[in-house]
């Protein structure tokens, strides 16, 4: 008998070609949220130069490079031409057609890079210890390369109180560590705590419209039931444009390249 919770999985590339159109809209209150906390987390000074992997439509990245005010443009680096195809027209980024795997592949990228930052896609690489390796190499001496992985998200958890969507998995938490380790990288962690404010008309229509591929484990039936569940006890009393916080703890393991010397005490 096949397994049908498999069967609803999409492929990555099937979940991001769905969600291109309106993903601006969903993360524009997420990205808000997130832009001073990552810019003060990853120390990001005018000169660096950065590599924002998974930058979807680029649009994040063309705030860090405003208010960073870095000289030079954040290299976003994005496998689905539908989702860079959102790009155009914006300042302060250079989009890049390929995945992290192909992109940091390049054997002359050596001592190039300042920052390599990664929210909520490193968990998209096939073999993440290559890569990471292959980051070392692109680092230049102190370069940054900081990993931001989701652990809450107070209004996706009160649906997965009424549905059987899963919360976020912490399986690869202690395996990125490790391998940052491995590759030569000076590696700390943290608990990084952002708030920011939905609709309710919001948080349904990213509900609706499947804003993480968690989502996708349930049918469309599914996700209207848990809606109507919330609506019918935790948000009965709220209009369409009222208001609701939102909690969301990321865990940010950071690998910082050490110079060659210290490198060599270390080993």
């Amino acid at each position: 008998m096949p397994d049908t919770h498999s069967l609803r999985q999409p492929d990555v590339k099937g979940h991001y070609n769905k969600v291109a159109d309106n993903f601006d809209d969903y993360f524009a209150e997420i990205h808000d949220s997130q832009l001073q906390s990552v810019v003060e987390k990853i120390d990001l000074q005018p000169h660096h130069l950065m590599v924002d992997v998974g930058s979807g439509t680029c649009r994040f990245a063309e705030q860090v490079h405003k208010f960073a005010q870095l000289q030079k443009p954040i290299i976003c680096v994005e496998p689905f031409p539908e989702m860079l195809a959102k790009a155009k027209g914006r300042k302060g980024v250079l989009p890049v057609l390929r995945g992290g795997e192909e992109f940091f592949n390049d054997a002359s990228l050596c001592d190039w890079f300042d920052r390599v930052l990664f929210i909520q896609s490193y968990h998209h690489l096939k073999d993440p210890s290559s890569v990471l390796q292959n980051i070392e190499r692109s680092l230049r001496p102190g370069g940054i390369c900081s990993i931001w992985n989701l652990t809450t998200h107070s209004c996706f958890e009160r649906f997965t109180r009424v549905t059987t969507a899963k919360l976020y998995s912490s399986s690869r938490h202690e395996e990125t560590y490790r391998l940052l380790q491995q590759a030569n990288l000076k590696v700390e962690r943290s608990n990084v705590l952002l708030t920011y404010d939905l609709t309710k008309a919001k948080l349904y229509s990213m509900l609706r419209g499947r804003f993480i591929t968690n989502l996708y484990e349930l049918t469309d039936q599914e996700i209207e039931d848990g809606i109507d569940k919330l609506e019918k006890n935790d948000f009965k009393s709220l209009q369409e444009d009222d208001v609701i916080e939102n909690k969301a703890t990321y865990l940010v393991i950071q690998g910082t390249k050490l110079n060659s010397i210290n490198n060599n005490m270390n080993s």
